[in-house]
Formats: C-alpha cells, sequence, structure tokens
C-alpha cells in the first residue's frame, strides 16, 4: 500500500469498487454516478441510487422506478421495474406490474414467477 487516494476525497459517498467502477456522489442527497479506479468520472451523475456491476450490469433508481445499465452507462432497461435486485448468476430479479422474474443482461425476460410473493 503506498497510502495514496484510488479516488480524490471530494465525494460524499463512495460505494465499493465492482468491475473496476464504483458508484459516488458529490454531495447529501445529490445524484449518483461512477468513477473508475484512476478517479476518472465516467458515467454521468444523475441516478436517485446506484448498485454494484456484476456482468457488466448494475441496477439504477430514477425517479422512484428501477432499470439496468452497461458499464459504458448505456440503459439496458430503463426505469420500468418496482424493484430490481443486484445481478447474480447473470440475472436480476425484478417487480414489474405487481409480477416477479428474472431479466438478463441484453434485456430479455428469462423466467417470470407465477403466484410469487416474497415475505420480507
Amino acid at each position: 500500500m503506498s497510502g495514496e487516494f484510488v479516488i480524490p476525497p471530494k465525494y460524499y459517498q463512495v460505494k465499493e469498487f465492482s468491475e473496476g467502477l464504483a458508484g459516488t456522489r458529490k454531495k447529501k442527497g445529490g445524484k449518483w454516478g461512477y468513477v473508475d479506479s484512476s478517479g476518472k468520472e465516467v458515467i454521468k451523475y444523475k441516478y436517485q441510487s446506484v448498485w454494484v456491476f456484476e456482468n457488466g450490469v448494475a441496477p439504477f433508481e430514477n425517479k422512484d422506478k428501477y432499470g439496468y445499465m452497461n458499464k459504458e452507462g448505456n440503459h439496458i432497461w430503463n426505469n420500468v421495474f418496482s424493484t430490481a435486485s443486484e445481478f447474480k448468476n447473470g440475472l436480476g430479479l425484478v417487480t414489474y406490474n405487481g409480477e416477479w422474474g428474472y431479466v438478463d443482461g441484453q434485456g430479455n425476460w428469462v423466467y417470470k414467477l407465477k403466484n410469487f410473493n416474497l415475505l420480507h
């Protein structure tokens, strides 16, 4: 360890790095974006919330709806879900119009769950 900052201490909040990117925001209540491991801002600060990348895909929240983006910031699913999980084993668990299902990183429904109810 060199004791040097990987990301300059100019951010209010920084999430963990995954696949070379970390979600950051500059001020309390501010929008989220991503920086790379050199500290370069690579995905614009326009998200209500962001999560880690897995298999090149990360969920985001905007206007109280959820979607998924790739590492270039392009939206695979754009703000259509009521809930969206981080990807695990290449799939994300989502809720759409009250129905649960899994989506992949190419924008396809993989499996819709019938009569499924998650208990918290």
